[in-house]
């Protein structure tokens, strides 16, 4: 599972940090966490951030 962020000036950074701690680990830029899902199939969760490059350009030019 991937949590992206789309905010240039990482805002909802608590909210991402909170998402991670309710499932019992510490978000990591860049380094995965592995859990174990109740049923016992694992689960990689990880965060990202797309390039500034493309997190600046203007409403609706892709």
């Amino acid at each position: 599972m991937v949590v992206h962020s789309v905010s240039a000036a990482g805002r909802w950074s608590e909210a991402s940090a909170a998402f991670f701690d309710l499932l019992g680990t510490k978000a990591r830029p860049g380094m995965p966490s592995r859990l174990t899902r109740p049923d016992g199939m694992p689960l990689l969760l990880g965060q990202s951030q797309g390039s500034a490059a493309h997190l600046s350009r203007p409403k609706g030019v892709a």
